[in-house]
């Protein structure tokens, strides 16, 4: 959806420089101002469609209309899918442990990841009832990487189980970081 908006503002940028002596500029601010959420670039741009309203000229002020719409329009998508993204975060939150997972279980196959995430919520509550006796505790490591074909469910199964860690408290919050071979390797060379 926002790309459809994001789409219409870029065009009507480029008609507005069609029509005023520009040189690009409106879509090129316009470009950074939906590619990288650049608040600098949103600013000029309102700024640029300021000084055009006083403008005489009815084909600029039809086209200077249309892109303050189109800015609107695409900023209002943009919140409202940040505030989507905000409530369902929100109703994963108030999934119960075994509400979780179950839908971990509705995946096709994952035996092994089925069963390791399983071993996990026991070792934690036999870890969480050894600490509340005054019993030595075994340490283990909570690191995942998911590795596989694009399309398999990693990215899914990764959020269900960041969501399950926070259920038994080895999260405060229950999220995960997606990170790419480039990324590992780029961590790796800037830190050594």
């Amino acid at each position: 959806m926002s790309e459809k908006y994001k789409l219409a503002l870029l065009n009507t940028a480029s008609k507005l420089d069609a029509l005023t002596d520009s040189a690009g500029e409106i879509s090129d601010y316009a470009r950074k101002m939906a590619d990288e959420q650049d608040d600098s670039a949103s600013l000029w741009l309102f700024s640029k469609i300021d000084s055009l309203s006083s403008s005489q000229d009815k084909k600029i002020k039809i086209v200077l209309a249309e892109l303050y719409n189109s800015v609107l329009l695409f900023f209002g998508c943009q919140e409202a899918a940040r505030i989507t993204a905000r409530s369902e975060n929100f109703a994963d939150d108030e999934k119960t442990l075994e509400e979780l997972q179950s839908e971990l279980e509705q995946y096709v196959g994952l035996k092994t990841v089925k069963q390791k995430v399983s071993n996990l919520i026991a070792f934690h509550t036999v870890q969480k009832l050894r600490k509340k006796e005054n019993l030595k505790n075994a340490k283990s490591t909570l690191h995942m990487a998911f590795i596989g074909n694009p399309g398999t469910g990693k990215t899914s199964v990764a959020r269900i189980i960041g969501r399950m860690y926070k259920k038994i408290g080895l999260l405060s919050k229950g999220h995960f970081t997606e990170v790419s071979r480039t990324d590992v390797l780029h961590e790796t060379f800037t830190t050594t």
